[in-house]
């Protein structure tokens, strides 16, 4: 057994984590309470990553295959209800540690079509339930804490990493940190904001 992906909610009240039983080839979606001390299991897939917690903490963002061979889904689970739905299906997704839009009515994530293409940044609103390009190539997306810019990453062909940011509406684009280091490396990983 192997415990992955922990997210504390925005609340700090709960504590998401996935455990894997290689055994068995599943995934469980785990919820601690931290201060009851009592954990759920809340669903179980054939795999689960990038957990994720909506702001009002009430939801959890994921990403999950029936088995290891599927294409995988993003989904939302309620819960309150425990009920899970599938928002996405058919590419290939994922999801950093800050996703939700800060009001929580929208959701970034890369996504990758077919094999060898360049990761796109995507944006789903829950409101239209329509996903919208962002920007390619671009990974690591991140919400700023006012949710008018979006962070993220790009590697050239030498996998050297920039630093980005750009509006929710695609309009405005800057680069702010160009040759920010190689993959492998720190600075390469996913932006982190402050509060």
């Amino acid at each position: 057994t192997e415990l992955l992906d922990a997210a504390l909610s925005p609340d700090a009240s709960r504590l998401a984590f996935v455990q894997e039983d290689e055994t068995r080839h599943m995934a469980s979606l785990i919820v601690f309470d931290v201060a009851s001390r009592a954990t759920e299991r809340i669903l179980e897939s054939g795999d689960v990553y990038d957990v994720s917690w909506s702001p009002n903490s009430r939801q959890i963002a994921y990403v999950s295959k029936v088995n290891r061979d599927a294409k995988p889904e993003l989904c939302i689970v309620d819960l309150r209800t425990k009920k899970s739905k599938v928002v996405l299906r058919g590419e290939y997704y994922t999801m950093t540690n800050q996703p939700w839009s800060p009001d929580g009515n929208q959701l970034v994530y890369d996504s990758i079509r077919k094999q060898g293409d360049l990761p796109t940044i995507m944006i789903y609103d829950f409101t239209s339930t329509m996903s919208q390009e962002l920007v390619t190539p671009g990974g690591l997306a991140t919400w700023s804490p006012n949710g008018d810019q979006i962070a993220y990453v790009t590697l050239d062909q030498d996998k050297v990493a920039a630093m980005h940011l750009i509006s929710p509406d695609g309009h405005q684009k800057a680069t702010v940190l160009q040759d920010a280091g190689h993959r492998n490396d720190a600075i390469a990983s996913t932006p982190l904001w402050s509060p």
